[in-house]
């Protein structure tokens, strides 16, 4: 009994092995992407913004133009990215409305990951860090194969007077040097909790973002909580 016991040992060895084997061979075979934004200290991107509000009654789209320029980029890979926002306009029942003729500056710093960190400019509020937490794009901090996901938390800031923030991704797929991700947000409170959630069109040359399509509810918007469609397109 002894031996038939070790002979099925050696008989069965070589199969565990060929099976670890295969699985290693198919791990190695998944490609991975880098997704993570590659912030150069001067370059400039433009975008379109269209933010289709929900209404009962009428329909509302915010429409306007963005300039995202980096003003610097440190050793540890946090950047500070100004955002020219510009040629707003607001379209009721396919009527565009009066509007001045402004730009509003915001000046937001990022971890490496994209994670906001601090906010200023024109018409900085608490709402703004808020919708900071929700709409930016959070890299995962490593190469990532197609199907993977990750989650990012977003700690609560008193001072700040933001909340805690969870974001999980998920890689679709990866085409033609473009990778499309699912994007899904919500903030941690029973109080109007905010969320966001869609699709994120990422450039992997650099990690840039091409295109966001998120839906939104309860977004702090001019002291009041908006639901709609926000689609922000690379120019």
């Amino acid at each position: 009994m002894h031996v038939c016991n070790s002979d099925k040992t050696m008989k069965t060895r070589p199969l565990v092995i060929a099976a670890l084997l295969a699985a290693a061979a198919v791990q190695a075979g998944q490609q991975t992407y880098s997704i993570q934004y590659k912030p150069v200290k001067g370059s400039k991107t433009a975008y379109s913004l269209s933010f289709a509000i929900d209404s009962p009654s009428i329909k509302v789209t915010y429409e306007a133009k963005i300039v995202n320029e980096v003003v610097e980029v440190k050793d540890d890979g946090t950047f500070i990215m100004a955002s020219y926002q510009s040629d707003g306009v607001t379209i009721v029942d396919g009527v565009k409305q009066p509007s001045a003729a402004e730009t509003v500056t915001a000046v937001t710093t990022y971890d490496k990951l994209g994670v906001p960190m601090a906010i200023g400019g024109d018409n900085a509020t608490p709402e703004s860090f808020r919708v900071a937490n929700l709409t930016s794009f959070l890299a995962p901090g490593k190469p990532v194969a197609v199907g993977e996901s990750w989650t990012v938390k977003i700690a609560a800031d008193e001072k700040e007077k933001t909340r805690a923030v969870t974001h999980t991704y998920k890689v679709v797929s990866v085409d033609k040097g473009v990778a499309i991700v699912d994007m899904s947000v919500a903030e941690s409170t029973t109080d109007f909790p905010a969320s966001a959630k869609g699709r994120v069109w990422v450039n992997l040359a650099n990690g840039e973002q091409t295109k966001f399509d998120l839906l939104v509810k309860n977004m702090p918007i001019g002291g009041v909580y908006i639901d709609g469609k926000v689609v922000i397109t690379k120019q």
